[in-house]
């Protein structure tokens, strides 16, 4: 055994098949044998039988599954449509495909054709100056040809068409689209004419042929011929051009060591790397050639859906990243799936270790783990599968096993290429004849001849060899970023930050950070200081120009890691691998966990977080001031999780609710030592479907599954979506059923006008579905039915957050000139969501004035409060910002489920009692409702159409409310407006008692907890991702008598109670009341009040990367009030009114009476006198 580090896998076979040659070969050997699976596409795909399935599912949805026989037929179909339409010998043919059928025969097609093949990822088509150079350079391996290009997507024609390098090209789509001018249905393609029958290698072709061209050199020269990018050191990918018999040695060179690979004739093959990665371009190849089956889950890679093929196709082996397995281990938990088949799993594209290995086969149930090193340039280095860990495994790091024949590998001294002793660290050069110069000759440096002859590649990555001939990837000499499989060019994000002239003197520099999810994340480095505003323009020139996914995880300055200038070579170069380890050393000190800070210190942060929470200047925020007048429960849980991450300390929202105020906040964290973290979130996510005991609302009527199921199908069927598409079923809880069987939420849902500060309308997108998925009860269904279901309960439906459901609710409207017209668009209510859903659409627009995006997000307010909209709008900025996950919220089902079952408990039967007690005389007081109103007798009567503005927007100054809190600080802000409402009320009415509803956030904890599981604080819903409002009916008596402190104080005792009984469920109270319930709808009808502490930010963007510019909800209500405080003094009260009774002028009139009210109470003289004195304000 040689004690250099070099090793040669051995000789290539004598002899080179084309793929066709290599395919028919498999065809004549399997030809009733499954081919191809594509669980997304249907089993008469071009009218080509498909293999069932025995399987029950399958009987109830079939899929594509193709025979050898049959894709062969598929391919000769496709080769004679190509033909027939003009694809010839040397034509470069560009693809933009999904993973599936069209994508593998176009490429077989293509090849035996001669036309050179280039597999383009469509999310490169985000990067319109990166697919422009590629497209260039693949044309400049056949100058002069005319190209073909094919997608399997109609959505992407328009981005293509805008590239405007396509006009005379021969433009292909599958399922066109009827508006698609210029673009051939690639079903047209696959009608190739019959023909008497034909053998193939002596097998039947089903009355289809090859028609050869016969003489044509271009096809001899590039028959195989392919063209695929790697990201470089520069900014642009570069090409690989290989042709027969160089493209297909890497497959070839497996035909002698068939038997050290775990694939088996009949094998299933799980497919999910996209189809331009070189290993899942030459996986469908590798697969053949062993008489395997080529088994696509889905057009990309999801979880829930792979783990079921994996299970019900017997799949034997599969490529993933380590992300992915770790998705399928979560949802293979809470299954009874063994996957005993799992014959292997390959890994590749990140760096394994050892306890993944272990995963593998302990937790996702693989009898091997297989560790491959590859590069497009052509380097193959593989372990094969392993089931004895100690085979690959020397300590923490885990080899890629040995170089494959036809190759030679060797680790070398990066500055002499001296071949180094084994288990020396240098750098891995390759040497074989596949492996070839890239295109245009770019990159030139990254090739040498050796002494003798034979030409090596330099990889960049650092590696050593170890007695056994095993080869470790231990670093990287050039610096490549590879983020969940994907490479990442550091110079191309370093590039794009350049852009900014005030950051290129700053020198930025770009190194990876080891990352526990994601293998690798990119770090911004820059010369001098970094602040606030650095780190954004970081941000917004990043994602400019290259799109969310590459904006550095974090931006520091080399002063941070204890320099004052970077590390450099003796000619002044920077050295990227010394800043790498310096910038790893750093980042594991910050995750040490925060910095001890003093008293002083905590109180700035603290004061920081909650100014910034909720819109008012640090230097204005009263730190006594008591939280409630500012801040609902939901700004309080944001500012405890910020102040957890800033001070690592955290307090309860008991303990929080408790202190009051911020300054008492700030008492409690400083007697803390240590924080003490609060548990994650984490949803158990099911495969499938939910069945029975799924459902809370089956749990006493399990015999309603069948009808509950065919109503949803029922429903949803109509856009195309089945059983499969839906994840949860969650029962509405009582309010909503209320109001939806009323017909009051029908004129309740909100249009939103936001623009986008940076995003175009694919990052948009993503950064919607992001935060969708994240709160999903708000892109659902509600489905209700008393006769189907015996029962007038409504239902969410909660489907599987894909891009098959999110095809449904975005929309691609084109563009519009202004900010202001955008506005003007969510004035016109008519083009609203509505029953049964889905209860969410976002119409997307480009907005010409600032360049960017825009939106027109039309909402239900079934799947949305006031304070689950904020957790929303949260995940929605945070979805920008190119953060791998957003933290979960305490998931809806949860909260609903458990309202559901715990609606009659013994504590919601007294928090019934304590409301119909209080309520029982509401018969008598009539006269107080007001103002006048009609309840409509059809709930569609609810939705009110219009273009006129939806509401007065009002504010005025009272300073006298800091005197008030200072000396009453027991008494709100807010009960100071709802006793204002209440004497406007009588003062128009005349009667002893004022009617109106106000609304509840109902989120300190989980309704009807026993009172010993309440006070645990384990059960707090200020996280719940839904709606859990409530409305609490008011009767309040006016005493003329009365002082007006006096009144206060019953007010603000009587607001307290209604908000300890406010999740009393409200069809259990008005049943309670008899002929009297009803009235509780027509008091909701005639007038409500809200605090919305939201409204104290009015003026600023409490948002990073959008700004909403308008919020309009049409509400049919005599008169609906919402009222906050805020300002750059929290002096200013606001005031929205909403009415059918009152017209604009109509509504600043109350809204001037309300403020003279406010102002009266809060003046100090009148605290003493009558409330009845109130009058006077209005004369």
């Amino acid at each position: 055994m040689s004690n250099l580090s070099e090793a040669y896998g051995g000789p290539l076979p004598k002899n080179f098949r084309t793929l066709r040659e290599m395919f028919l070969e498999s065809v004549s050997q399997y030809p009733g044998q499954l081919a191809l699976a594509a669980v997304h596409q249907p089993a008469d795909l071009y009218q080509i039988e498909s293999i069932p399935l025995d399987d029950d599912e399958y009987r109830q949805k079939p899929y594509l599954r193709w025979s050898y026989i049959a894709m062969d037929t598929a391919i000769q179909r496709c080769m004679a449509g190509l033909r027939a339409h003009g694809l010839k010998p040397g034509m470069p043919l560009f693809t933009f495909n999904a993973n599936g059928a069209e994508h593998l025969i176009t490429h077989y097609a293509a090849s035996e054709i001669g036309a050179v093949f280039v597999p383009i990822n469509p999310r490169n088509l985000a990067n319109r100056e990166e697919v422009l150079h590629m497209i260039k350079t693949a044309r400049s391996v056949v100058p002069g040809k005319r190209s073909a290009v094919v997608t399997s997507s109609p959505d992407l024609i328009k981005p293509l068409e805008e590239l405007g390098v396509f006009q005379d090209s021969l433009k292909i789509v599958v399922a066109a689209p009827e508006n698609s001018q210029g673009w051939t249905p690639f079903e047209e393609i696959m009608k190739a004419p019959p023909t008497n029958g034909a053998k193939a290698n002596g097998v039947e072709t089903n009355g289809f042929v090859m028609v050869e061209v016969n003489g044509d050199a271009d096809k001899d020269k590039l028959q195989d011929s392919y063209v695929m990018f790697t990201s470089g050191t520069t900014s642009m990918p570069k090409g690989c051009f290989r042709k027969w018999p160089e493209s297909v040695m890497n497959i070839e060179s497996w035909r002698s060591r068939a038997k050290d690979v775990k694939i088996a004739p009949g094998d299933g093959v799980c497919g999910v790397m996209p189809n331009n990665h070189a290993m899942g371009h030459l996986w469908p190849p590798l697969t053949y050639l062993l008489g395997g089956a080529m088994i696509y889950p889905g057009p990309t890679f999801q979880p829930d859906v792979m783990l079921k093929t994996l299970h019900r196709e017997k799949i034997a082996q599969t490529v993933l990243v380590p992300t992915m397995m770790f998705a399928l281990i979560g949802l293979k938990s809470n299954t009874s799936y063994k996957l005993d088949h799992l014959k292997s799993v390959m890994f590749g594209g990140s760096v394994l270790s050892p306890d993944i290995f272990k995963s593998c086969m302990e937790e996702l149930g693989a009898r091997g783990v297989e560790n491959g090193y590859g590069m497009t340039e052509g380097v193959i280095v593989r372990s094969l599968s392993q089931s004895d860990p100690k085979v690959i495994i020397d300590g923490t790091e885990v080899s890629c096993g040995w170089v494959i024949p036809g190759q030679t590998i060797r680790i070398v001294d990066p500055e002499t290429n001296q071949v180094l002793p084994r288990n020396v660290l240098g750098e891995l050069h390759a040497s074989a004849p596949a492996i070839q110069h890239y295109i245009n000759n770019v990159g030139s440096d990254s090739f040498y001849t050796d002494a003798e002859g034979r030409e090596w590649f330099k990889t960049g990555d650092q590696a050593r060899m170890d007695e056994k001939g095993r080869t470790f990837i231990t670093g990287r000499y050039k610096d490549m970023i590879i983020r969940g499989g994907e490479n990442m060019s550091p110079t191309a994000i370093e590039a794009a930050i350049a852009k900014d002239h005030n950051l290129a003197s700053m020198l930025p520099q770009i190194v990876g950070a080891p990352d526990a999810i994601a293998g690798e994340v990119p770090i911004a480095i820059l010369l001098g200081k970094v602040d606030a505003d650095v780190r954004q323009r970081v941000q917004d020139a990043v994602i400019q120009s290259m799109g969310n996914i590459y904006v550095p995880e974090d931006v520091i300055s080399v002063q941070d890691l204890g320099l004052t200038d970077y590390p450099r070579t003796m000619a002044g170069k920077i050295q990227k691998t010394k800043l790498s380890a310096l910038v790893k050393k750093h980042r594991t000190a910050q995750e040490s966990g925060p910095a001890t800070m003093d008293d002083s210190r905590l109180v700035e942060e603290v004061r920081d977080i909650w100014a910034k929470a909720v819109g008012l200047e640090p230097s204005k925020l009263s730190l006594d001031a008591q939280i409630g007048e500012f801040a609902d429960s939901i700004t309080v849980m944001r500012v405890r999780d910020t102040v957890k991450r800033r001070t690592g300390k955290t307090l309860s929202l008991i303990e929080m609710t408790k202190a009051g105020t911020i300054s008492g906040q700030i008492e409690l964290l400083r007697q803390q030592h240590d924080g003490t973290g609060r548990k994650e979130n984490k949803r158990v996510v099911r495969v499938g479907p939910p069945g029975v005991e799924d459902m809370a609302h089956l749990t006493e009527v399990p015999e309603f599954y069948e009808p509950t199921k065919k109503l949803i199908v029922d429903t949803i069927s109509t856009l195309g979506l089945d059983w499969d598409d839906v994840e949860d079923v969650v029962p509405a809880y009582d309010f909503a059923n209320v109001m939806l069987e009323s017909g009051l939420f029908h004129s309740w849902a909100f249009k939103f006008a936001m623009i986008s500060a940076k995003a175009d309308k694919i990052q948009l997108r993503k950064a919607f579905e992001a935060s969708f998925k994240n709160n999903r009860v708000v892109a659902s269904f509600v489905v209700s039915d008393k006769e189907a279901l015996g029962s007038t309960d409504a239902l969410h439906v909660l489907m599987r957050q894909n891009d098959k459901f999110f095809d449904k609710i975005f929309r691609d409207c084109g563009s519009v000139k202004s900010s202001a017209e955008l506005r003007a668009k969510s004035l016109d209510y008519r083009d609203q969501v509505a029953y049964p859903g889905p209860l969410v659409r976002v119409d997307l627009y480009d907005v010409e004035e600032t360049g960017t995006c825009g939106v027109i997000m039309n909402l239900d307010h079934a799947v949305i409060d006031a304070s689950s909209a904020l957790i929303w709008r949260a995940d929605f900025d945070k979805s920008f910002e190119g953060t791998p996950s957003l933290s979960e919220h305490l998931d809806y089902k949860l909260w609903a489920d458990s309202h559901f079952n715990q609606r009659t408990s013994a504590e919601a039967r007294a928090a019934v009692k304590w409301h119909a007690k209080r309520l029982k005389d509401v018969g008598q007081h009539r006269k107080a409702l007001w103002p006048p109103y009609i309840m409509p007798n059809d709930a569609q009567e609810y939705t009110v159409k219009s273009f006129d503005e939806d509401a007065l927007h009002y504010s005025f100054e009272a300073p006298s409310i800091l005197e008030f809190r200072r000396l009453h600080p027991k008494i709100t802000a807010t009960v100071v407006t709802k006793t204002a409402l209440t004497l406007f009320i009588a003062s128009h009415t005349g009667h002893s008692h004022a009617l109106f509803a106000n609304y509840e956030a109902a989120r300190t904890t989980f309704p009807f907890l026993p009172k010993i599981l309440e006070a645990t604080g384990q059960f707090e819903a200020t996280d719940v991702s839904g709606p859990t409002m409530q409305a609490v009916m008011n009767v309040v008596e006016y005493r003329p008598d009365e002082t007006v402190l006096q009144f206060l104080e019953r007010m603000q005792k009587d607001q307290l109670d209604l908000t300890a009984h406010a999740p009393a469920p409200l069809r259990q109270i008005m049943s309670a009341l008899g002929d009297d319930g009803n009235m509780l709808l027509e008091i909701l009808g005639h007038c409500s009040f809200n605090w919305v502490p939201g409204m104290g930010t009015y003026g600023t963007n409490p948002n990073q990367n959008f700004e909403t510019i308008s919020s309009i909800v049409r509400v049919r209500q005599g008169l609906s009030s919402n009222f906050g405080l805020g300002g750059p003094d929290g002096t200013t009260f606001f005031i929205d009114l909403r009415s059918i009774h009152f017209d604009l002028d109509g509504l600043q009139e109350v809204a001037v009476e309300l403020e003279e009210i406010v102002k009266w109470l809060l003046t100090k003289e009148n605290w003493s006198a009558a409330v009845s004195g109130y009058t006077a304000a209005l004369e």
